[in-house]
Protein backbone atom coordinates (compact mmCIF):
# COMPACT_ATOMS: atom_id res chain seq x y z
CA UNK A 1 0.00 0.00 0.00
CA UNK A 2 1.78 3.38 -0.77
CA UNK A 3 2.34 6.04 1.71
CA UNK A 4 -0.48 8.60 0.24
CA UNK A 5 -3.33 5.58 1.00
CA UNK A 6 -2.01 4.73 4.63
CA UNK A 7 -2.35 8.03 5.15
CA UNK A 8 -5.68 8.60 3.50
CA UNK A 9 -6.51 5.65 6.06
CA UNK A 10 -4.99 7.04 9.15
CA UNK A 11 -6.97 10.56 8.77
CA UNK A 12 -10.25 8.78 7.71
CA UNK A 13 -10.44 7.56 11.20
CA UNK A 14 -10.47 11.31 13.01
CA UNK A 15 -13.48 12.33 9.97
CA UNK A 16 -17.19 12.11 10.21
CA UNK A 17 -18.76 9.38 8.48
CA UNK A 18 -19.49 11.51 5.33
CA UNK A 19 -16.70 12.51 5.09
CA UNK A 20 -15.19 8.90 5.00
CA UNK A 21 -17.37 7.65 2.58
CA UNK A 22 -16.13 10.76 -0.23
CA UNK A 23 -12.67 9.90 0.61
CA UNK A 24 -13.12 6.28 0.12
CA UNK A 25 -14.94 7.11 -3.43
CA UNK A 26 -12.35 9.49 -3.98
CA UNK A 27 -9.10 6.75 -3.75
CA UNK A 28 -10.99 4.73 -5.53
CA UNK A 29 -11.24 6.97 -8.37
CA UNK A 30 -7.51 7.46 -8.36
CA UNK A 31 -6.78 3.90 -8.01
CA UNK A 32 -8.69 3.19 -11.90
CA UNK A 33 -7.95 6.11 -13.37
CA UNK A 34 -3.67 6.21 -12.42
CA UNK A 35 -1.58 8.65 -12.99
CA UNK A 36 -2.15 10.75 -16.53
CA UNK A 37 -0.47 9.77 -19.69
CA UNK A 38 2.25 12.48 -20.85
CA UNK A 39 3.78 12.95 -24.17
CA UNK A 40 6.88 11.30 -22.84
CA UNK A 41 5.36 7.66 -22.15
CA UNK A 42 5.89 5.23 -24.89
CA UNK A 43 3.00 4.22 -27.14
CA UNK A 44 2.80 1.22 -29.32
CA UNK A 45 -0.17 1.42 -31.29
CA UNK A 46 -1.51 -2.60 -31.65
CA UNK A 47 -2.85 -2.31 -35.31
CA UNK A 48 -5.40 -5.36 -37.05
CA UNK A 49 -4.89 -5.85 -40.57
CA UNK A 50 -6.31 -8.28 -42.42
CA UNK A 51 -3.25 -8.50 -44.71
CA UNK A 52 -1.44 -11.94 -44.47
CA UNK A 53 1.96 -12.44 -43.28
CA UNK A 54 4.64 -11.83 -45.87
CA UNK A 55 2.21 -10.26 -47.71
CA UNK A 56 3.39 -6.69 -49.81
CA UNK A 57 1.35 -4.51 -47.37
CA UNK A 58 2.63 -6.26 -44.13
CA UNK A 59 6.34 -5.64 -45.63
CA UNK A 60 5.64 -2.30 -45.67
CA UNK A 61 3.76 -1.98 -42.95
CA UNK A 62 6.48 -3.69 -41.13
CA UNK A 63 9.43 -0.97 -42.56
CA UNK A 64 6.89 2.32 -41.78
CA UNK A 65 7.17 0.83 -37.85
CA UNK A 66 10.97 0.28 -38.01
CA UNK A 67 11.19 4.22 -39.47
CA UNK A 68 9.30 5.57 -36.74
CA UNK A 69 10.91 3.23 -33.81
CA UNK A 70 14.18 4.68 -35.21
CA UNK A 71 13.28 8.30 -35.48
CA UNK A 72 11.55 8.37 -32.25
CA UNK A 73 14.23 6.39 -30.19
CA UNK A 74 11.80 3.87 -29.76
CA UNK A 75 9.29 6.04 -27.61
CA UNK A 76 6.45 5.69 -30.71
CA UNK A 77 5.77 2.19 -32.63
CA UNK A 78 3.52 -0.86 -34.00
CA UNK A 79 2.37 -4.18 -33.11
CA UNK A 80 0.80 -5.65 -35.85
CA UNK A 81 -1.46 -8.42 -35.92
CA UNK A 82 -1.49 -9.85 -39.35
CA UNK A 83 -3.79 -12.22 -41.07
CA UNK A 84 -7.00 -11.35 -39.27
CA UNK A 85 -6.33 -13.02 -36.05
CA UNK A 86 -8.24 -10.40 -34.35
CA UNK A 87 -10.97 -10.72 -36.12
CA UNK A 88 -12.50 -8.99 -39.58
CA UNK A 89 -12.64 -5.02 -39.43
CA UNK A 90 -15.56 -4.20 -37.63
CA UNK A 91 -14.23 -7.09 -34.42
CA UNK A 92 -11.25 -4.67 -34.90
CA UNK A 93 -13.00 -1.40 -34.78
CA UNK A 94 -15.16 -2.79 -31.97
CA UNK A 95 -11.69 -3.86 -30.38
CA UNK A 96 -10.30 -0.46 -31.25
CA UNK A 97 -13.16 1.08 -28.80
CA UNK A 98 -12.68 -0.85 -25.49
CA UNK A 99 -8.79 -0.10 -26.01
CA UNK A 100 -7.72 -3.46 -26.96
CA UNK A 101 -6.37 -2.11 -30.24
CA UNK A 102 -5.26 1.49 -30.95
CA UNK A 103 -4.91 1.24 -35.05
CA UNK A 104 -6.43 -1.04 -38.18
CA UNK A 105 -5.35 -0.96 -41.65
CA UNK A 106 -8.56 -0.57 -43.10
CA UNK A 107 -9.96 -1.41 -46.77
CA UNK A 108 -13.13 0.38 -48.07
CA UNK A 109 -15.29 -2.02 -46.30
CA UNK A 110 -13.81 -1.22 -42.90
CA UNK A 111 -13.71 1.96 -43.44
CA UNK A 112 -17.47 2.83 -44.16
CA UNK A 113 -17.99 1.56 -40.69
CA UNK A 114 -16.27 4.67 -39.73
CA UNK A 115 -17.56 6.97 -42.74
CA UNK A 116 -20.31 5.47 -44.82
CA UNK A 117 -19.67 7.97 -47.28
CA UNK A 118 -15.84 7.19 -48.36
CA UNK A 119 -17.54 4.52 -50.27
CA UNK A 120 -17.89 6.52 -53.25
CA UNK A 121 -13.82 5.90 -53.70
CA UNK A 122 -14.02 3.00 -55.07
CA UNK A 123 -17.69 2.56 -56.85
CA UNK A 124 -18.03 0.11 -60.14
CA UNK A 125 -16.34 1.14 -63.02
CA UNK A 126 -15.92 4.62 -62.20
CA UNK A 127 -12.59 4.82 -63.08
CA UNK A 128 -10.70 4.31 -66.96
CA UNK A 129 -7.13 4.53 -65.74
CA UNK A 130 -5.14 4.78 -62.09
CA UNK A 131 -4.45 8.30 -63.18
CA UNK A 132 -8.12 9.35 -62.69
CA UNK A 133 -8.25 6.88 -59.18
CA UNK A 134 -5.18 9.50 -58.38
CA UNK A 135 -7.35 12.60 -59.15
CA UNK A 136 -10.35 12.08 -57.22
CA UNK A 137 -8.33 10.89 -53.76
CA UNK A 138 -6.91 13.79 -54.08
CA UNK A 139 -9.83 15.93 -53.44
CA UNK A 140 -12.27 13.62 -51.72
CA UNK A 141 -9.98 11.80 -49.18
CA UNK A 142 -8.39 15.33 -47.15
CA UNK A 143 -12.53 15.66 -46.74
CA UNK A 144 -12.55 11.96 -45.42
CA UNK A 145 -9.67 12.81 -43.30
CA UNK A 146 -11.09 15.47 -41.51
CA UNK A 147 -14.37 13.42 -40.96
CA UNK A 148 -12.33 11.25 -39.57
CA UNK A 149 -10.86 12.82 -36.91
CA UNK A 150 -14.31 14.39 -35.53
CA UNK A 151 -15.33 10.58 -35.56
CA UNK A 152 -12.59 9.76 -33.02
CA UNK A 153 -9.98 8.55 -35.76
CA UNK A 154 -6.81 9.86 -37.45
CA UNK A 155 -6.00 8.63 -40.84
CA UNK A 156 -1.84 8.18 -41.08
CA UNK A 157 -2.07 7.59 -45.27
CA UNK A 158 -3.96 6.02 -48.01
CA UNK A 159 -2.56 2.93 -50.20
CA UNK A 160 -3.76 0.21 -52.35
CA UNK A 161 -4.85 -2.70 -52.68
CA UNK A 162 -5.00 -2.86 -56.78
CA UNK A 163 -8.08 -2.87 -59.10
CA UNK A 164 -10.56 -5.80 -58.32
CA UNK A 165 -11.96 -8.47 -60.67
CA UNK A 166 -13.91 -11.05 -60.83
CA UNK A 167 -12.58 -14.64 -60.50
CA UNK A 168 -14.80 -17.44 -60.35
CA UNK A 169 -14.45 -21.25 -61.09
CA UNK A 170 -16.50 -20.68 -64.71
CA UNK A 171 -15.99 -18.15 -67.16
CA UNK A 172 -18.26 -15.32 -66.46
CA UNK A 173 -18.16 -13.27 -69.82
CA UNK A 174 -21.56 -11.67 -69.53
CA UNK A 175 -24.51 -10.60 -66.92
CA UNK A 176 -26.22 -13.84 -67.64
CA UNK A 177 -23.32 -16.02 -66.42
CA UNK A 178 -23.13 -13.61 -63.66
CA UNK A 179 -26.31 -14.40 -62.69
CA UNK A 180 -26.65 -18.10 -62.47
CA UNK A 181 -23.62 -18.18 -60.41
CA UNK A 182 -23.06 -18.16 -56.47
CA UNK A 183 -21.59 -15.14 -55.99
CA UNK A 184 -20.36 -14.06 -52.61
CA UNK A 185 -20.41 -10.65 -51.21
CA UNK A 186 -18.07 -9.43 -48.53
CA UNK A 187 -19.99 -9.24 -45.53
CA UNK A 188 -21.32 -5.13 -45.07
CA UNK A 189 -20.01 -3.91 -48.24
CA UNK A 190 -23.37 -2.19 -49.19
CA UNK A 191 -21.73 -1.02 -52.21
CA UNK A 192 -20.34 -4.72 -53.90
CA UNK A 193 -24.06 -5.83 -52.81
CA UNK A 194 -26.32 -3.23 -54.52
CA UNK A 195 -24.34 -4.04 -57.34
CA UNK A 196 -25.03 -7.08 -57.44
CA UNK A 197 -28.78 -7.16 -57.24
CA UNK A 198 -28.85 -4.24 -59.76
CA UNK A 199 -27.73 -7.36 -62.31
CA UNK A 200 -30.26 -9.48 -60.85
CA UNK A 201 -27.83 -11.56 -58.57
CA UNK A 202 -28.50 -12.87 -54.97
CA UNK A 203 -25.23 -12.65 -53.50
CA UNK A 204 -23.94 -14.95 -50.44
CA UNK A 205 -22.51 -12.37 -47.62
CA UNK A 206 -19.92 -13.82 -45.80
CA UNK A 207 -17.00 -12.33 -43.51
CA UNK A 208 -13.20 -12.17 -45.33
CA UNK A 209 -11.96 -15.36 -43.24
CA UNK A 210 -14.56 -18.05 -44.47
CA UNK A 211 -14.37 -17.20 -48.34
CA UNK A 212 -11.70 -19.96 -48.86
CA UNK A 213 -13.33 -22.85 -47.19
CA UNK A 214 -16.52 -21.46 -49.04
CA UNK A 215 -14.68 -22.27 -52.43
CA UNK A 216 -13.39 -25.06 -51.13
CA UNK A 217 -16.88 -26.82 -49.93
CA UNK A 218 -19.01 -25.03 -53.57
CA UNK A 219 -21.27 -22.72 -51.05
CA UNK A 220 -19.84 -19.54 -53.52
CA UNK A 221 -17.69 -19.91 -56.70
CA UNK A 222 -17.73 -16.46 -57.87
CA UNK A 223 -15.90 -13.61 -55.92
CA UNK A 224 -14.41 -10.13 -56.34
CA UNK A 225 -10.74 -9.16 -55.63
CA UNK A 226 -7.78 -8.29 -56.31
CA UNK A 227 -5.17 -10.47 -58.57
CA UNK A 228 -2.66 -9.72 -55.50
CA UNK A 229 -5.19 -10.19 -53.15
CA UNK A 230 -6.31 -13.39 -54.97
CA UNK A 231 -2.83 -14.84 -54.33
CA UNK A 232 -2.09 -13.89 -50.93
CA UNK A 233 -5.44 -15.48 -49.46
CA UNK A 234 -4.72 -18.77 -51.68
CA UNK A 235 -8.20 -17.84 -53.17
CA UNK A 236 -6.32 -18.54 -56.59
CA UNK A 237 -6.17 -22.37 -56.17
CA UNK A 238 -9.75 -22.81 -56.28
CA UNK A 239 -10.80 -20.49 -59.02
CA UNK A 240 -10.10 -21.18 -62.79
CA UNK A 241 -11.30 -18.00 -64.66
CA UNK A 242 -10.78 -14.42 -63.75
CA UNK A 243 -13.20 -11.62 -66.27
CA UNK A 244 -10.42 -9.02 -67.71
CA UNK A 245 -12.93 -5.90 -66.63
CA UNK A 246 -11.24 -3.92 -63.29
CA UNK A 247 -14.34 -2.91 -61.04
CA UNK A 248 -12.87 -0.63 -59.11
CA UNK A 249 -9.80 -0.07 -57.39
CA UNK A 250 -9.53 -0.59 -53.75
CA UNK A 251 -7.92 0.92 -50.74
CA UNK A 252 -5.91 0.46 -47.64
CA UNK A 253 -6.07 3.46 -45.33
CA UNK A 254 -3.97 3.34 -41.91
CA UNK A 255 -6.01 4.47 -38.81
CA UNK A 256 -5.54 5.11 -35.34
CA UNK A 257 -7.41 6.12 -32.43
CA UNK A 258 -7.37 9.68 -32.11
CA UNK A 259 -7.36 9.64 -28.23
CA UNK A 260 -3.97 7.63 -28.42
CA UNK A 261 -2.61 9.45 -31.11
CA UNK A 262 -3.11 12.85 -28.89
CA UNK A 263 -0.87 11.51 -26.29
CA UNK A 264 1.81 11.68 -28.72
CA UNK A 265 4.30 15.03 -28.59
CA UNK A 266 2.90 17.69 -31.57
CA UNK A 267 6.52 16.23 -33.53
CA UNK A 268 5.80 12.76 -33.22
CA UNK A 269 1.83 13.27 -34.49
CA UNK A 270 3.66 15.39 -37.71
CA UNK A 271 6.61 12.57 -38.04
CA UNK A 272 3.25 9.52 -38.17
CA UNK A 273 1.55 11.92 -40.32
CA UNK A 274 4.37 12.42 -42.39
CA UNK A 275 5.63 9.13 -42.92
CA UNK A 276 2.33 7.73 -43.14
CA UNK A 277 1.81 9.44 -46.34
CA UNK A 278 5.38 8.10 -47.67
CA UNK A 279 4.67 4.40 -46.92
CA UNK A 280 1.16 4.80 -47.71
CA UNK A 281 2.04 6.18 -51.55
CA UNK A 282 4.73 3.70 -51.56
CA UNK A 283 1.86 0.55 -50.66
CA UNK A 284 -0.19 1.93 -53.32
CA UNK A 285 3.11 1.77 -55.93
CA UNK A 286 4.28 -1.43 -54.64
CA UNK A 287 0.41 -2.92 -55.00
CA UNK A 288 -0.16 -1.57 -58.03
CA UNK A 289 3.21 -3.20 -59.64
CA UNK A 290 2.65 -6.50 -57.96
CA UNK A 291 -0.86 -6.70 -59.06
CA UNK A 292 -0.23 -6.54 -62.84
CA UNK A 293 2.90 -9.16 -62.16
CA UNK A 294 0.09 -11.14 -60.33
CA UNK A 295 -1.49 -10.81 -63.63
CA UNK A 296 0.84 -12.98 -65.21
CA UNK A 297 1.75 -15.35 -62.11
CA UNK A 298 -2.32 -16.05 -62.58
CA UNK A 299 -2.25 -17.16 -65.82
CA UNK A 300 0.66 -19.59 -65.43
CA UNK A 301 -1.00 -21.00 -63.00
CA UNK A 302 -3.94 -21.97 -65.82
CA UNK A 303 -6.68 -19.19 -64.70
CA UNK A 304 -8.22 -17.95 -67.97
CA UNK A 305 -8.69 -14.65 -68.73
CA UNK A 306 -11.90 -14.06 -69.66
CA UNK A 307 -12.83 -11.11 -72.14
CA UNK A 308 -16.15 -9.67 -72.10
CA UNK A 309 -17.17 -8.06 -75.47
CA UNK A 310 -17.81 -4.52 -75.74
CA UNK A 311 -21.86 -5.16 -75.68
CA UNK A 312 -21.32 -6.59 -72.28
CA UNK A 313 -19.03 -3.84 -70.99
CA UNK A 314 -21.61 -1.43 -71.91
CA UNK A 315 -24.19 -2.96 -70.00
CA UNK A 316 -22.28 -3.09 -66.92
CA UNK A 317 -21.27 0.60 -67.45
CA UNK A 318 -24.98 1.37 -67.13
CA UNK A 319 -25.55 -0.86 -64.16
CA UNK A 320 -22.90 0.80 -61.91
CA UNK A 321 -24.40 4.50 -63.65
CA UNK A 322 -27.69 3.06 -61.66
CA UNK A 323 -25.90 1.64 -58.84
CA UNK A 324 -24.37 4.92 -58.15
CA UNK A 325 -27.63 7.29 -58.48
CA UNK A 326 -29.51 4.44 -55.97
CA UNK A 327 -26.88 4.86 -53.16
CA UNK A 328 -27.65 9.11 -53.17
CA UNK A 329 -29.20 9.54 -49.67
CA UNK A 330 -28.17 6.49 -48.62
CA UNK A 331 -24.52 6.51 -48.40
CA UNK A 332 -23.38 9.62 -49.59
CA UNK A 333 -24.83 13.03 -51.07
CA UNK A 334 -25.87 13.90 -54.39
CA UNK A 335 -23.25 16.99 -53.75
CA UNK A 336 -20.16 14.67 -53.20
CA UNK A 337 -21.32 12.24 -56.20
CA UNK A 338 -20.96 15.30 -58.57
CA UNK A 339 -18.05 16.55 -56.98
CA UNK A 340 -16.53 13.13 -58.12
CA UNK A 341 -17.71 13.31 -61.41
CA UNK A 342 -16.71 16.77 -61.91
CA UNK A 343 -13.27 15.87 -61.30
CA UNK A 344 -13.13 13.11 -63.91
CA UNK A 345 -14.47 15.68 -66.43
CA UNK A 346 -12.03 17.90 -66.03
CA UNK A 347 -9.26 14.74 -66.43
CA UNK A 348 -10.87 13.38 -69.11
CA UNK A 349 -11.51 16.97 -71.22
CA UNK A 350 -7.48 17.65 -70.58
CA UNK A 351 -6.59 14.44 -72.39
Amino acid sequence: MSYFFYGLLLAMTKLPRLARMTLVLLAALLSLTGPGASADDPVEFKTATLAPEGSTWMNVFAEMDREVRAKTDGKVGFKFYPGGVVGDEKAALKKIKIGQLQAAALTSVGLSELLPESRILDLPYLYRDEREVDAVRAVICPRMEKRLEEAGYVALGWGDAGSVYLFSTHPVRSVEDLRASKVWVWEGDAVAESAFRTCGVDPIPLALPDVLTSLQTGLIDTVYISPIGAIALQWSTRVHTMTDIPIADALVVLTVQKKTFDRLSPEHQQLLRDLGAVYGRKLLEQARKENVESIKVLREKGIELVAPDEPTRAEFGKIAERVSRDLVGKIYTQELLDEVHRVLEELRAKK
